[in-house]
């Protein structure tokens, strides 16, 4: 029984390298190996004991549909970010010009506004007020005073 085709020997990742190639996120990877869809073993690192997860050859990242699409999505994701940054800087140069714009206008109002300004009245002179003595008034009476005398 032999067959034409080489096999592609399984590959023995970190649990972030198979969340990656998978598609998913690190906690999912973890939760499948706690159900067992996954296969791991915990081998020695270079900072400790460490988690390797098997991938089986046919969820290496050239086959997985998961890869292709978020490689096609990340494209996507690239091109829109290219056009929005030159559409950034088109707007920035447009603000730019109505900034000095407005500037210029502002420099143009106050001149107007003090050649406009009305001429200020020169001072009157005026004469000291004279000091009058106080009158003193007369005396309040109560109103029931007013009917009888």
């Amino acid at each position: 029984m032999s067959t034409d085709l080489p096999t592609v020997p399984d590959q023995w990742v970190s649990i972030q390298d198979a969340a990656r190639r998978l598609g998913i996120s690190a906690i999912s990877v973890r939760r499948r190996i706690r159900k067992g869809t996954l296969e791991a073993e915990l081998q020695p690192g270079p900072k400790g004991h460490e988690y390797r997860v098997r991938l089986p050859a046919e969820q290496a990242p050239e086959s997985s549909p998961s890869a292709q699409v978020s490689n096609l999505v990340i494209s996507e994701m690239l091109a829109v970010i290219t056009r929005q940054q030159s559409e950034m800087i088109v707007m920035a140069a447009s603000a730019a010009m109505w900034q000095t714009r407005a500037e210029m206008l502002a420099d143009q109002l106050d001149q107007a506004q003090r050649a406009l300004q009305a001429p200020q009245p020169e001072p009157v002179p005026t004469e000291p007020t004279p000091v009058v003595e106080a009158v003193s008034a007369p005396a309040v009476r109560p109103w029931w005073r007013f009917w009888g005398g």
